[in-house]
Protein backbone atom coordinates (compact mmCIF):
# COMPACT_ATOMS: atom_id res chain seq x y z
CA UNK A 1 0.00 0.00 0.00
CA UNK A 2 2.92 2.32 0.75
CA UNK A 3 4.18 1.95 -2.83
CA UNK A 4 0.74 2.73 -4.23
CA UNK A 5 0.44 5.77 -1.96
CA UNK A 6 3.79 7.11 -3.16
CA UNK A 7 2.70 6.60 -6.78
CA UNK A 8 -0.57 8.49 -6.28
CA UNK A 9 1.19 11.28 -4.43
CA UNK A 10 3.79 11.55 -7.18
CA UNK A 11 1.15 11.78 -9.90
CA UNK A 12 -0.86 14.34 -7.93
CA UNK A 13 2.21 16.47 -7.30
CA UNK A 14 3.19 16.39 -10.95
CA UNK A 15 -0.28 17.57 -11.89
CA UNK A 16 -0.04 20.46 -9.44
CA UNK A 17 3.70 21.06 -9.41
CA UNK A 18 5.09 23.63 -7.01
CA UNK A 19 8.75 24.40 -6.19
CA UNK A 20 8.46 23.50 -2.51
CA UNK A 21 7.63 19.84 -3.15
CA UNK A 22 11.25 18.72 -3.16
CA UNK A 23 11.99 20.49 0.12
CA UNK A 24 12.30 18.56 3.37
CA UNK A 25 8.93 17.43 4.65
CA UNK A 26 7.78 18.23 8.18
CA UNK A 27 6.10 15.33 9.96
CA UNK A 28 2.74 16.24 11.51
CA UNK A 29 -0.25 14.24 12.73
CA UNK A 30 -3.93 14.96 12.13
CA UNK A 31 -6.52 12.97 14.04
CA UNK A 32 -10.23 12.33 13.74
CA UNK A 33 -12.90 11.73 16.36
CA UNK A 34 -13.77 8.26 15.05
CA UNK A 35 -11.63 5.16 14.76
CA UNK A 36 -12.86 4.41 11.24
CA UNK A 37 -12.44 6.61 8.18
CA UNK A 38 -15.60 6.03 6.15
CA UNK A 39 -15.71 6.91 2.47
CA UNK A 40 -17.66 10.06 3.34
CA UNK A 41 -14.47 11.44 4.94
CA UNK A 42 -12.41 11.14 1.74
CA UNK A 43 -12.37 14.90 0.93
CA UNK A 44 -11.03 15.78 4.38
CA UNK A 45 -8.41 13.09 4.83
CA UNK A 46 -7.49 10.55 2.18
CA UNK A 47 -7.69 12.79 -0.89
CA UNK A 48 -5.31 15.47 0.48
CA UNK A 49 -2.95 12.69 1.57
CA UNK A 50 -3.06 10.58 -1.59
CA UNK A 51 -2.94 13.54 -3.96
CA UNK A 52 0.03 15.06 -2.16
CA UNK A 53 -1.77 18.32 -1.34
CA UNK A 54 -0.11 18.45 2.08
CA UNK A 55 3.21 17.39 0.55
CA UNK A 56 2.98 20.46 -1.64
CA UNK A 57 2.88 22.49 1.55
CA UNK A 58 6.00 20.79 2.88
CA UNK A 59 4.09 18.52 5.27
CA UNK A 60 4.32 14.77 5.78
CA UNK A 61 0.91 14.15 7.35
CA UNK A 62 -0.07 11.01 9.25
CA UNK A 63 -3.72 10.24 9.96
CA UNK A 64 -5.00 8.76 13.21
CA UNK A 65 -8.46 7.78 14.39
CA UNK A 66 -9.56 8.29 17.99
CA UNK A 67 -12.14 6.72 20.26
CA UNK A 68 -14.54 9.65 20.26
CA UNK A 69 -14.34 13.41 19.94
CA UNK A 70 -13.28 14.04 23.53
CA UNK A 71 -10.35 11.65 23.20
CA UNK A 72 -9.30 13.28 19.94
CA UNK A 73 -9.37 16.79 21.41
CA UNK A 74 -7.55 15.68 24.55
CA UNK A 75 -4.73 14.43 22.33
CA UNK A 76 -4.67 17.85 20.70
CA UNK A 77 -4.70 19.63 24.06
CA UNK A 78 -1.64 17.65 25.16
CA UNK A 79 0.03 18.32 21.78
CA UNK A 80 0.20 14.67 20.74
CA UNK A 81 -1.28 15.77 17.39
CA UNK A 82 -1.20 19.05 15.47
CA UNK A 83 -4.81 19.21 14.23
CA UNK A 84 -8.12 17.51 15.03
CA UNK A 85 -11.42 17.20 13.16
CA UNK A 86 -14.43 16.18 15.21
CA UNK A 87 -17.75 17.38 16.60
CA UNK A 88 -18.20 20.82 18.15
CA UNK A 89 -19.96 19.56 21.32
CA UNK A 90 -16.69 17.92 22.42
CA UNK A 91 -14.84 21.17 21.78
CA UNK A 92 -17.24 23.28 23.82
CA UNK A 93 -17.41 20.79 26.66
CA UNK A 94 -13.63 20.56 27.02
CA UNK A 95 -13.12 24.26 26.38
CA UNK A 96 -15.12 25.24 29.47
CA UNK A 97 -12.84 22.91 31.46
CA UNK A 98 -9.80 24.84 30.28
CA UNK A 99 -8.60 22.80 27.31
CA UNK A 100 -6.26 25.04 25.25
CA UNK A 101 -7.86 24.32 21.88
CA UNK A 102 -9.73 26.41 19.32
CA UNK A 103 -11.49 25.87 16.00
CA UNK A 104 -9.73 27.40 13.01
CA UNK A 105 -12.43 26.31 10.57
CA UNK A 106 -15.78 24.62 10.22
CA UNK A 107 -15.70 21.32 8.37
CA UNK A 108 -19.26 21.79 7.11
CA UNK A 109 -20.99 24.70 5.45
CA UNK A 110 -24.44 23.35 6.39
CA UNK A 111 -25.65 21.08 9.15
CA UNK A 112 -25.64 17.48 7.86
CA UNK A 113 -27.61 16.24 10.88
CA UNK A 114 -31.37 16.10 10.44
CA UNK A 115 -34.25 13.64 10.87
CA UNK A 116 -35.71 11.36 8.21
CA UNK A 117 -38.65 8.98 7.91
CA UNK A 118 -39.67 6.34 5.42
CA UNK A 119 -41.39 7.79 2.36
CA UNK A 120 -44.55 5.86 3.33
CA UNK A 121 -44.68 7.48 6.78
CA UNK A 122 -47.65 9.70 7.71
CA UNK A 123 -45.14 12.14 9.25
CA UNK A 124 -44.81 15.20 6.99
CA UNK A 125 -43.70 18.00 9.32
CA UNK A 126 -41.75 18.55 12.52
CA UNK A 127 -45.04 19.18 14.28
CA UNK A 128 -45.99 15.57 13.42
CA UNK A 129 -43.08 14.35 15.56
CA UNK A 130 -45.01 14.84 18.80
CA UNK A 131 -45.38 11.56 20.67
CA UNK A 132 -43.23 9.63 18.21
CA UNK A 133 -40.17 7.44 18.73
CA UNK A 134 -36.82 8.50 17.27
CA UNK A 135 -34.04 6.04 16.50
CA UNK A 136 -30.48 7.11 17.24
CA UNK A 137 -27.32 5.03 17.12
CA UNK A 138 -26.84 5.69 20.85
CA UNK A 139 -28.19 7.99 23.53
CA UNK A 140 -24.88 9.85 23.73
CA UNK A 141 -24.69 11.10 20.13
CA UNK A 142 -24.84 14.84 19.56
CA UNK A 143 -27.59 14.38 16.93
CA UNK A 144 -30.07 14.42 19.81
CA UNK A 145 -29.23 18.05 20.62
CA UNK A 146 -30.02 19.27 17.12
CA UNK A 147 -33.35 17.43 16.96
CA UNK A 148 -34.42 18.77 20.34
CA UNK A 149 -33.57 22.28 19.15
CA UNK A 150 -35.65 21.75 16.02
CA UNK A 151 -38.60 20.59 18.10
CA UNK A 152 -38.48 23.66 20.33
CA UNK A 153 -38.09 25.96 17.34
CA UNK A 154 -41.19 24.35 15.80
CA UNK A 155 -43.23 25.05 18.94
CA UNK A 156 -42.97 21.61 20.55
CA UNK A 157 -41.17 20.55 23.70
CA UNK A 158 -37.72 18.96 23.70
CA UNK A 159 -39.16 15.85 25.38
CA UNK A 160 -42.10 15.44 23.01
CA UNK A 161 -40.30 12.49 21.41
CA UNK A 162 -38.78 9.32 22.82
CA UNK A 163 -35.24 8.43 21.76
CA UNK A 164 -34.49 4.76 21.15
CA UNK A 165 -30.89 3.49 20.72
CA UNK A 166 -30.64 1.02 17.84
CA UNK A 167 -26.90 0.52 17.48
CA UNK A 168 -25.53 0.62 13.94
CA UNK A 169 -26.98 2.95 11.33
CA UNK A 170 -27.43 0.25 8.71
CA UNK A 171 -29.64 -2.85 8.85
CA UNK A 172 -30.81 -2.53 12.47
CA UNK A 173 -32.29 0.93 12.09
CA UNK A 174 -33.88 0.15 8.74
CA UNK A 175 -35.50 -2.95 10.21
CA UNK A 176 -36.77 -0.93 13.19
CA UNK A 177 -38.29 1.66 10.85
CA UNK A 178 -39.92 -0.88 8.57
CA UNK A 179 -41.41 -2.86 11.44
CA UNK A 180 -42.77 0.21 13.19
CA UNK A 181 -40.55 -0.08 16.25
CA UNK A 182 -39.45 3.50 15.60
CA UNK A 183 -41.02 6.32 13.60
CA UNK A 184 -38.06 8.57 12.83
CA UNK A 185 -34.31 8.26 12.41
CA UNK A 186 -32.03 11.11 13.53
CA UNK A 187 -28.59 10.87 11.91
CA UNK A 188 -26.66 12.54 9.08
CA UNK A 189 -26.79 12.67 5.30
CA UNK A 190 -24.17 9.99 4.60
CA UNK A 191 -25.94 7.58 6.98
CA UNK A 192 -29.19 8.08 5.09
CA UNK A 193 -27.38 7.42 1.83
CA UNK A 194 -26.23 4.10 3.32
CA UNK A 195 -29.87 3.21 4.05
CA UNK A 196 -30.86 4.13 0.51
CA UNK A 197 -28.13 1.88 -0.86
CA UNK A 198 -29.87 -0.89 1.11
CA UNK A 199 -33.22 -0.13 -0.51
CA UNK A 200 -34.77 2.48 1.77
CA UNK A 201 -36.84 5.31 0.29
CA UNK A 202 -36.72 8.25 2.68
CA UNK A 203 -38.37 11.59 3.33
CA UNK A 204 -35.70 13.94 4.69
CA UNK A 205 -36.26 17.02 6.82
CA UNK A 206 -33.09 18.71 5.60
CA UNK A 207 -34.47 21.94 4.15
CA UNK A 208 -35.36 23.71 7.40
CA UNK A 209 -34.16 27.30 7.64
CA UNK A 210 -33.35 26.78 11.31
CA UNK A 211 -30.66 24.25 10.41
CA UNK A 212 -28.68 26.98 8.65
CA UNK A 213 -27.99 28.58 12.02
CA UNK A 214 -26.64 25.28 13.32
CA UNK A 215 -23.92 24.88 10.69
CA UNK A 216 -21.02 24.89 13.16
CA UNK A 217 -21.32 21.26 14.26
CA UNK A 218 -18.04 19.74 13.01
CA UNK A 219 -14.87 21.73 13.54
CA UNK A 220 -11.21 21.77 12.59
CA UNK A 221 -9.13 22.44 15.70
CA UNK A 222 -5.59 23.28 16.77
CA UNK A 223 -3.86 23.87 20.07
CA UNK A 224 -4.02 27.53 21.07
CA UNK A 225 -0.23 27.60 21.40
CA UNK A 226 0.04 26.77 17.69
CA UNK A 227 -2.02 29.85 16.81
CA UNK A 228 0.77 32.01 18.18
CA UNK A 229 3.85 29.91 17.50
CA UNK A 230 3.12 28.31 14.11
CA UNK A 231 0.39 30.05 12.11
CA UNK A 232 1.88 28.89 8.80
CA UNK A 233 1.37 25.26 9.80
CA UNK A 234 -2.33 25.91 10.37
CA UNK A 235 -2.69 27.58 6.98
CA UNK A 236 -0.93 24.70 5.22
CA UNK A 237 -3.05 22.01 6.86
CA UNK A 238 -6.27 23.90 6.12
CA UNK A 239 -5.26 24.52 2.52
CA UNK A 240 -4.65 20.82 1.96
CA UNK A 241 -8.15 20.02 3.24
CA UNK A 242 -9.70 22.74 1.07
CA UNK A 243 -7.97 21.31 -1.99
CA UNK A 244 -9.23 17.85 -1.07
CA UNK A 245 -12.82 19.13 -1.05
CA UNK A 246 -12.44 20.93 -4.39
CA UNK A 247 -10.90 17.82 -5.95
CA UNK A 248 -13.58 15.49 -4.56
CA UNK A 249 -16.44 17.63 -5.78
CA UNK A 250 -14.94 17.70 -9.27
CA UNK A 251 -14.26 13.96 -9.46
CA UNK A 252 -15.90 11.99 -6.65
CA UNK A 253 -15.17 8.63 -8.32
CA UNK A 254 -11.42 9.21 -8.17
CA UNK A 255 -11.81 10.49 -4.60
CA UNK A 256 -13.38 7.16 -3.68
CA UNK A 257 -10.62 5.16 -5.35
CA UNK A 258 -8.02 7.20 -3.50
CA UNK A 259 -9.87 6.53 -0.26
CA UNK A 260 -9.94 2.80 -0.93
CA UNK A 261 -6.18 2.89 -1.50
CA UNK A 262 -5.61 4.65 1.80
CA UNK A 263 -8.21 2.68 3.78
CA UNK A 264 -8.81 -0.67 2.02
CA UNK A 265 -11.30 -1.87 4.64
CA UNK A 266 -13.63 1.01 3.70
CA UNK A 267 -14.43 -0.64 0.36
CA UNK A 268 -17.77 -2.50 0.36
CA UNK A 269 -17.33 -6.25 0.42
CA UNK A 270 -19.39 -8.97 -1.17
CA UNK A 271 -20.19 -6.93 -4.31
CA UNK A 272 -18.39 -6.33 -7.59
CA UNK A 273 -16.39 -3.16 -8.22
CA UNK A 274 -19.15 -1.49 -10.23
CA UNK A 275 -21.70 -1.96 -7.43
CA UNK A 276 -19.17 -0.94 -4.78
CA UNK A 277 -18.46 2.27 -6.68
CA UNK A 278 -22.15 3.01 -7.29
CA UNK A 279 -22.98 2.62 -3.61
CA UNK A 280 -19.96 4.60 -2.44
CA UNK A 281 -20.72 7.43 -4.87
CA UNK A 282 -24.22 7.71 -3.42
CA UNK A 283 -22.78 8.03 0.09
CA UNK A 284 -20.01 10.46 -0.86
CA UNK A 285 -22.34 12.64 -2.93
CA UNK A 286 -24.57 12.99 0.12
CA UNK A 287 -21.62 14.15 2.22
CA UNK A 288 -20.34 16.55 -0.45
CA UNK A 289 -23.53 18.58 -0.15
CA UNK A 290 -22.33 19.70 3.28
CA UNK A 291 -18.80 20.65 2.18
CA UNK A 292 -17.83 24.02 0.70
CA UNK A 293 -15.41 24.05 -2.25
CA UNK A 294 -15.58 27.82 -2.70
CA UNK A 295 -13.33 30.47 -1.16
CA UNK A 296 -15.57 30.58 1.92
CA UNK A 297 -14.33 27.13 3.01
CA UNK A 298 -14.16 26.90 6.78
CA UNK A 299 -16.11 30.05 7.56
CA UNK A 300 -19.07 30.41 9.89
CA UNK A 301 -20.51 33.52 11.48
CA UNK A 302 -20.41 34.57 15.12
CA UNK A 303 -24.17 34.05 15.23
CA UNK A 304 -23.79 30.46 14.02
CA UNK A 305 -21.20 29.71 16.68
CA UNK A 306 -23.43 31.19 19.35
CA UNK A 307 -26.49 29.31 18.08
CA UNK A 308 -24.75 25.96 18.56
CA UNK A 309 -23.40 27.05 21.95
CA UNK A 310 -26.89 28.03 23.07
CA UNK A 311 -28.37 24.68 21.98
CA UNK A 312 -25.74 22.82 23.98
CA UNK A 313 -26.32 25.08 26.99
CA UNK A 314 -30.08 24.61 26.82
CA UNK A 315 -29.55 20.82 26.69
CA UNK A 316 -27.19 21.01 29.69
CA UNK A 317 -24.34 19.65 27.58
CA UNK A 318 -22.25 22.64 28.68
CA UNK A 319 -22.42 24.76 31.83
CA UNK A 320 -21.01 28.05 30.54
CA UNK A 321 -21.67 30.33 27.59
CA UNK A 322 -18.24 31.46 26.46
CA UNK A 323 -17.94 34.17 23.78
CA UNK A 324 -17.81 32.96 20.18
CA UNK A 325 -14.17 33.99 19.91
CA UNK A 326 -13.23 31.48 22.58
CA UNK A 327 -14.38 28.65 20.34
CA UNK A 328 -13.56 29.78 16.81
CA UNK A 329 -11.29 32.06 14.81
CA UNK A 330 -11.30 32.67 11.06
CA UNK A 331 -7.93 34.43 10.98
CA UNK A 332 -6.25 31.71 8.89
CA UNK A 333 -8.95 31.12 6.31
CA UNK A 334 -8.14 33.90 3.83
CA UNK A 335 -4.65 32.49 3.33
CA UNK A 336 -5.85 28.88 3.43
CA UNK A 337 -8.32 29.61 0.64
CA UNK A 338 -5.68 31.32 -1.50
CA UNK A 339 -4.92 28.71 -4.16
CA UNK A 340 -5.78 27.99 -7.78
CA UNK A 341 -9.06 26.08 -7.65
CA UNK A 342 -9.16 25.70 -11.42
CA UNK A 343 -5.81 23.89 -11.30
CA UNK A 344 -7.12 21.49 -8.66
CA UNK A 345 -10.27 20.85 -10.70
CA UNK A 346 -8.19 20.22 -13.80
CA UNK A 347 -6.05 17.75 -11.87
CA UNK A 348 -9.22 15.96 -10.78
CA UNK A 349 -10.52 15.76 -14.34
CA UNK A 350 -7.18 14.66 -15.79
CA UNK A 351 -6.81 11.96 -13.19
CA UNK A 352 -9.51 9.94 -14.98
CA UNK A 353 -6.95 8.73 -17.50
CA UNK A 354 -4.45 7.56 -14.88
Amino acid sequence: MAMIRRLFCYVGMMLLCVPQICAAQRAVTLNYGLSQFLVSTAPLFSVPLQMGFWKQEGLDVSLEGANGGSAAIQQLATRQVQMTITGVPSLMQLKEKGAPVIAVGSAYTVNPFFPAVLATSPIHSIQDFKGKTVAVTSLTVSHIYWLRAMLVHAGLKADDVTFVPVGGAGGPVLYAMRTGQVDIFEAFDAAYAELEVNGAVLRRFDNLDYLKQLAFVQGIYVNEATVKSDPDLIVKLLRGIAKGIVFSKENPEVAIRLHWKEFPTSKPIGVDDAKAMQDSLHVLDAQLRSLDADASFGRVTREQVEAVRDVLFDNQAIEKKLPAGAYYTDQFLTRANDFDRDAVRKAARDFKSN
